[in-house]
């Protein structure tokens, strides 16, 4: 039996101390309650950082005074320990050290104190010889406010290494704080298991600290002890609310004995407030008569210590939408006018500046007009007065309060930027009268149309990487001219053709440009080779990227050029697909400064959701989140003409976002190409059930990339060494494979229009590479290579016969077929497989290799014109695929790619043909038209029907060889 004479002084869960307490300290709880409270020892009480100390390591010491109903931290503590032992210090702060001249056998043990009032205060501090930490660079420590830890780790890395080098790290030890682990990479994620969950990225450069201290509740970051512990003590941490019936406050711990709460408006207390307490959240009823006036300061107030805790709007702000099609700058003849939903804002000021350079705030500034029940902010200037010209917008919210705003924000619907998008500029973009800006005959020229989504044999590129190749025999290299140039050739070589006719050639009909709306981390300024980016890091939705301008410094000329870009590639009847990225951004700023806690998806306590791995997640579910979206996709269909969308991370999207966008699209163009990725870089706040993921998008008018697919023929994406493949000898594969050549209809879908079939994109390995990896280590830092293939008989090459296998299966599989740019001449990224910063030299398409491996683009060039002349290849039901592979079941898929030289076949082609080796008939398909077929040499049938697939029966060989020749 234990006999408890005092509990140390500190925060307690009443139910924990409540037998301890005398009776005129006890609570009387109601019947039933679920209320729980925490109640104060008082007392002083010295807290550590760590509880060792050790060479080249600091502990952090505070002393806490817990008093009733409050307690405080003293800043001004006289500190001392004992014994007293050479080499280690402790100065006024608190700081406790260990320095070289210490000279100990053994670990042993020092007792910190202070005196107050004469009694010691104290805590035993271990001096540690061999501490794990001191292998590390970097320390982080982590606190959870329901003190449980179970599967939370740190997943670190090296953002200068390319990805090549991360870990998991666990936890090493428990402190007063939380829990301790080192890092010898500077940027880490803390997450639970593996990636089940997890919270925003973190970086110790962005701290100048080898020291982080990071809790589940809070944005921020701390790099000491001290303002760490004041983030953790009780308090009100955050008050949300998602409609107007109520108000959810957190507290940081269970509330205090006593504690009342209370909300205001501007100050003044708010009558009629019911509330409830279940643990650590605070329900408030609203009266029936409140109105919510959004510009107004709510705050919630406790009766102690707690510090008065601002109430953020989130979903609430849903009441107060705008539908209107007039957000951002519209024109009419003598007017222009602008209108900005901002409804927590106080008062919004419009400035002009002559020039994007002028500092913010030091321009022409006019006072917007507020709509009150729409959240809209409204200004109508004079044209003549304001027209080409920068703008930006001061929002003011909250002012005169701790949590005053006075932000300057770029309009998230400006349609042109200054360079780097520093701030808006004033211009019709649609003013046809405008050379500048409006290509001649732009608005009617023809688009190029899809009888069937299965039609389309996309290409994807990067405007950058097409032709910014030295040797590319374009003038504008890298940017959207480079791409409308005809008559291009590789330097000293006038028989291969490079950029936009060597799209003609290849016979693909659909571009996907990689994103090419304005992202952030590139200076458009300045053309430098290394400084690169794909261009997923969002920053200003509605403009074109400046570093693809020949001027970025006029706002015209990237819109100008980008739509030369756009109508040349339909003048060569080539549709054009874009790259969105609207599931994030790269800074929050983009749309925090402008309604604060709105536009981003976070959690019961506000923290944001990084489900993309790069950025805070945008909320797709919020009334203007999804306007803003499905309005920046018209404005680019309307006024730049694109054809179709990529949705970088669909699975961020939720399923009913993307229908409305669907069907709101498709009433401008019925048979609009929608595909996108069905998963998500990460943890995210928004539920898997509503979710975009493969399956999802079942005849809902949308296609799905089919990884299934990708990595049956390819493997994996592991790093260095992926999986192997079918491809790559693992044949347990087939049955997968030929789900994929089935368009999936056994799988994911309804149809096959609902599949992109690739086996090579911009992420990851490139197809040569991942093949490549099985046969030998790319080094580092990447650079070129010895491939070791006869440029006289590449076909001949181990690895590329398998590429070109991989290859020709795609391109004759059900579906939408995708190949990424360069793979058709074996392009190299030198083993990096994630190239997003990495520079020209490593990115670009080198066209030398077209030359190289000529035969390789021949090959593709020939199976493109295969699938698009058999529409056998291009099936667009499910109906039609089971029909005209009725029995086929895991088939073999063998490629012919080599032709001998014998004259009376010149006119042939090599092809791919399915056999079935399970079926007891061996049937082999073959699409209409004029074929000289061969089996294990020897000659079968030299013509099939005009009308119908032919079926060759009774091959009663168990080992097969097929050779089809196609007459082109």
């Amino acid at each position: 039996m234990v006999k408890i004479k005092k509990l140390k002084p500190g925060v307690y869960r009443y139910s924990d101390v409540c037998d301890f307490l005398s009776d005129d300290k006890k609570i009387n709880l109601k019947e039933n309650s679920c209320e729980d409270y925490s109640y104060i020892i008082s007392g002083y009480k010295i807290l550590s950082s760590r509880d060792i100390v050790s060479f080249r390591t600091k502990t952090q010491l505070l002393l806490i005074n817990y008093l009733s109903e409050k307690y405080e931290f003293i800043s001004s503590v006289k500190w001392n320990f004992e014994p007293k032992i050479k080499g280690v210090k402790i100065d006024k702060y608190g700081n406790l050290t260990v320095d070289d001249s210490l000279v100990i056998d053994s670990d042993c043990d020092i007792f910190v104190y202070t005196k107050i009032n004469g009694e010691k205060i104290g805590k035993t501090i271990r001096i540690v010889i061999n501490d794990i930490m001191n292998k590390y660079q970097y320390l982080v420590h982590y606190y959870r406010h329901n003190e449980d830890y179970t599967g939370w780790n740190i997943w670190s890395w090296c953002d200068e290494c390319n990805g090549d080098k991360s870990e998991q790290i666990d936890f090493f030890e428990e402190n007063d704080f939380g829990r301790l682990a080192g890092l010898n990479m500077a940027s880490f994620k803390l997450r639970k298991y593996d990636w089940v969950e997890s919270l925003h990225k973190m970086a110790f450069s962005n701290t100048l600290s080898t020291e982080i201290y990071a809790t589940d509740w809070d944005w921020n970051v701390y790099t000491n002890f001290l303002d760490a512990y004041k983030a953790i003590s009780p308090k009100i941490k955050f008050a949300i609310m998602d409609n107007d019936k109520e108000i959810i406050a957190y507290l940081s711990s269970f509330i205090l004995y006593n504690t009342e709460f209370y909300l205001t408006c501007n100050g003044k207390e708010i009558s009629n407030i019911s509330y409830k307490i279940e643990e650590r959240k605070i329900i408030f009823k609203l009266p029936c008569d409140f109105k919510l006036d959004t510009s107004m300061y709510y705050e919630i107030h406790a009766s102690n210590f707690f510090s008065p805790c601002k109430v953020t709007l989130r979903d609430v702000l849903d009441k107060f939408c705008y539908d209107g099609d007039d957000l951002g700058i519209t024109f009419n003849k003598t007017k222009v006018i602008l209108k900005v939903w901002a409804p927590t804002a106080y008062k919004v000021k419009l400035y002009v500046y002559k020039d994007y350079n002028v500092k913010d705030g030091y321009g022409s500034s006019y006072k917007m007009k507020r709509i009150k029940e729409k959240g809209i902010w409204v200004i109508e200037l004079n044209k003549y007065d304001i027209v080409n010209k920068y703008y930006n917008l001061n929002i003011i919210i909250n002012p005169g309060t701790k949590d005053e705003l006075d932000n300057f924000v770029v309009d998230p619907y400006a349609k042109a930027i200054s360079v780097n998008g520093i701030k808006g500029f004033i211009t019709d973009i649609n003013n046809i009268e405008d050379e500048l800006i409006v290509p001649s005959n732009f608005f009617e020229h023809k688009r190029p149309v899809f009888e069937s989504h299965t039609d389309a044999v996309i290409y994807e590129m990067n405007v950058r990487d097409y032709t910014c190749d030295p040797n590319s025999g374009v003038k504008n290299k890298g940017k959207f001219l480079g791409i409308t140039e005809e008559g291009t050739r590789l330097n000293g070589d006038s028989n291969i053709k490079t950029g936009l006719d060597h799209l003609l050639e290849l016979g693909v009909n659909c571009v996907q440009l990689m994103p090419i709306f304005d992202y952030k981390t590139v200076n458009e300024g300045k053309c430098d080779p290394d400084d690169y980016n794909w261009g997923y890091d969002p920053q200003n939705f509605n403009v074109p990227e400046g570093i693809y301008s020949t001027n970025p410094f006029n706002p015209k000329s990237r819109i100008l050029e980008s739509r030369e870009m756009i109508q040349k590639l339909h003048e060569k009847d080539i549709y054009v697909v874009m790259d969105v990225v609207y599931n994030h951004t790269y800074e929050l700023s983009t749309f925090d400064s402008l309604v604060p806690g709105y536009y981003y998806r976070s959690n019961e306590y506000l923290r944001y959701s990084d489900g993309s791995g790069c950025g805070s997640e945008l909320a797709t579910e919020r009334f203007m989140v999804r306007k803003f979206i499905l309005d920046s996709l018209i404005h680019w269909y309307e006024n730049y003409r694109i054809d179709g969308f990529r949705f970088d991370l669909m699975g961020l999207y939720d399923k009913k976002t993307m229908e409305i966008f669907v069907k709101k699209l498709q009433e401008y163009n019925s048979n609009i190409l929608i595909y996108g990725e069905p998963w998500k870089g990460g943890w995210s706040t928004l539920p898997w059930h509503e979710s975009i993921f493969k399956g999802t998008q079942r005849s809902k008018g949308y296609g799905v990339f089919s990884d299934n697919y990708r990595n049956a023929l390819r493997g994996d994406n592991g790093v260095p060494k992926p999986s192997l493949g079918y491809l790559t000898n693992d044949y347990s594969k087939k049955e997968e494979v030929f789900n994929g050549v089935m368009g999936a209809i056994n799988d994911f879908t309804d149809h096959p229009t609902e599949v992109v079939n690739y086996i090579s994109c911009h992420d990851n390995y490139l197809l040569y590479d991942q093949i490549s990896s099985h046969y030998f280590n790319f080094e580092k830092p990447y650079k070129s290579f010895d491939r070791r293939i006869e440029k006289d008989n590449p076909l001949e090459n181990e690895i590329v016969k398998r590429t070109i296998l991989g290859s020709g299966i795609i391109l004759t599989s059900q579906g939408i077929a995708f190949i990424h740019s360069g793979d058709e001449f074996l392009r190299t990224k030198f083993g990096n497989h994630n190239s997003y910063n990495s520079s020209e030299n490593i990115n670009m398409v080198n066209w030398k290799y077209k030359k190289y491996y000529k035969k390789v683009f021949d090959f593709y060039s020939q199976m493109i014109k295969l699938r698009l002349t058999h529409k056998l290849f291009r099936l667009d039901t499910k109906e039609l695929v089971n029909i005209h592979f009725q029995g086929l079941y895991a088939p073999d898929l063998v490629v012919a790619y080599t032709l001998k030289n014998n004259n009376k076949y010149d006119e042939w082609k090599n092809i791919i043909v399915i056999y079935n080796p399970y079926n007891e008939n061996k049937l082999v398909y073959v699409p209409k038209g004029k074929w000289l077929i061969y089996v294990n040499s020897n000659y079968i049938n030299n013509s099939c029907s005009e009308n119908e697939p032919q079926i060759i029966n009774k091959i009663e060989v168990d080992s097969i060889s097929i050779t089809i020749l196609y007459e082109i």
